[in-house]
């Protein structure tokens, strides 16, 4: 029974460094999200500055263009927070790998291990129920 306990301990390891790595790989894409939404916003932001900005609009007054100066400036703010933000998350995905490539090894090394022995188990088992069952020895007795 040791050997379906190492085999089991052996995935649960694969599947604990597997988890980790999509939780990660998983925070890289919600900062990519955001990222982007920040970039649509900006652009949004920035058309409607551009576009009040025009002279030939004369609905836009001085406190409109100053709001949306003021909207365009916070949003280029927050894409910039957003892009440092996806970047760093990239490098930490970056940083991990090698981590995670020793970790997998480790585990598939101690899997191939934990087959061996499986392996050696049932070689074992079957080769003393087979001389159980071997008639030969018997017939010869009586």
């Amino acid at each position: 029974m040791q050997v379906f306990y190492l085999l089991i301990l052996a995935y649960k390891g694969v599947f604990t460094i597997y988890y980790f790595f999509i939780y990660v790989f998983f925070i890289v894409l919600k900062c990519k999200k955001a990222y982007i939404a920040a970039c649509k916003a900006h652009d949004q932001a920035e058309k409607l500055y551009n576009d009040a900005k025009v002279a030939e609009n004369p609905l836009a007054n001085e406190e409109q263009v100053k709001k949306l100066t003021d909207k365009r400036d916070k949003t280029n703010l927050d894409m910039l927070l957003a892009q440092e933000n996806y970047k760093e998350s990239l490098r930490d995905i970056s940083n991990y790998n090698p981590k995670y490539k020793e970790d997998m090894c480790f585990v598939f090394d101690k899997c191939q291990k934990a087959e061996r022995e499986r392996r050696e188990f049932f070689k074992r088992s079957f080769l003393s129920f087979c001389e159980v069952l071997n008639f030969g020895k018997f017939s010869d007795r009586y």
